[in-house]
Order: structure tokens, then C-alpha cells, then sequence
């Protein structure tokens, strides 16, 4: 699923979950929000591919981390291997996938707006679109400075969390 799910847009891996999971198979809610249940395919639809991307940054950051010095050092010493991933090597490699799931956030805001209407969710993506059609200024520019807001908070908190994980990024 790894390469070919970030080739696929949301609207159509979200109309082949709804075909194979609630047409076909009768597992899960199309549409709406009758129950928990619900919530599977729009929650999928969004994940899988932000997923993919974040697991392919983060194997490339540990490849680059495996051959540093200080972990042939720890494995000279006698460390076990889950010991120097959680506590040397996954500290380093993560300031990298932090900082673009900050970066992303935009992208999956503009993402959830496909959700929503294939799903028939009501949400702020389909409450700006209808705002935009019936010419609700007010509307479209609260939503909007809430986006704004939201993206400006999330990163901040990426980059506080990438500081306490790599004191060496504090100072610049």
C-alpha cells in the first residue's frame, strides 16, 4: 500500500473504502455519524496517507542514524539493540518527522474538506465551502483565522516538543 496510497487522492481511496467496506462487505457506515463505527473510514481515508509518508521519513532518518559513531560505540559496549533505537537513535530521528507533521497540517485541513463531503460529515471544511457559495464573508473569514490560528499553534507546539527531544535545536 506504501508508494501506490500517496499517488491516490483521498476522494477516490474514500469512495473504494465506502464501495468495499459498506457496499460490498456491509462492515461500516457509509455515510453520517449513526455511531462510532462511523468514524473508521473517515479516520482511514486521512491516516493512510499521511502514514506512509511519515514511516518513509522516519526509516530514512534511522538508516542515516544506524551508521553514526555513537551507536557503533553502544553496540561495542554491549547495549541491546531496542536500547540504543528508543533511547539514542529515535530521539535523533524524529526532530525530521515532527517538523513535517507540523508543516502538513495545512494539507490535512485541506484534505478533511474531500472527508467530509464523501462522508456527508458536517465539519468546518464543508461549513467554508458553503459559507464561499452563499457569499458569507464573515463565515469564510472566522473559519479561515481559525485555520491560520490552529497552524500557527501546531507548529509552535512541533517545535517546543523537537526542543525538548533535541536540546541541540533550542538554541537556534
Amino acid at each position: 500500500m506504501g508508494a501506490t496510497r500517496q499517488a491516490v487522492p483521498d476522494f477516490f481511496f474514500a469512495l473504494l473504502l465506502v464501495l468495499v467496506f459498506s457496499v460490498s462487505l456491509g462492515l461500516l457506515p457509509s455515510l453520517g455519524r449513526t455511531s462510532p463505527s462511523s468514524l473508521v473510514l473517515p479516520v482511514v481515508t486521512l491516516a493512510t496517507g499521511q502514514f506512509v509518508m511519515y514511516l518513509r521519513l522516519l526509516d530514512a532518518a534511522l538508516s542515516d542514524q544506524a551508521g553514526a559513531d555513537y551507536v557503533r560505540t553502544a553496540f561495542a559496549i554491549g547495549q541491546s539493540r531496542p536500547k540504543i533505537l528508543f533511547t539514542q537513535m529515535l530521539p535523533n530521528a524524529l526532530p525530521p518527522v515532527l517538523g513535517m507533521a507540523g508543516l502538513n497540517l495545512g494539507g490535512l485541513l485541506g484534505g478533511t474538506v474531500v472527508v467530509e463531503v464523501v462522508f456527508a460529515w458536517p465539519g468546518l471544511g464543508s461549513l467554508l465551502t458553503d459559507a464561499v457559495s452563499q457569499r458569507d464573508f464573515p463565515i469564510v473569514q472566522a473559519g479561515l483565522l481559525f485555520v491560520a490560528v490552529a497552524f500557527v499553534v501546531v507548529n509552535t507546539l512541533v517545535d517546543l516538543l523537537v526542543a525538548r527531544i533535541d536540546p541541540r535545536t533550542a538554541a537556534s
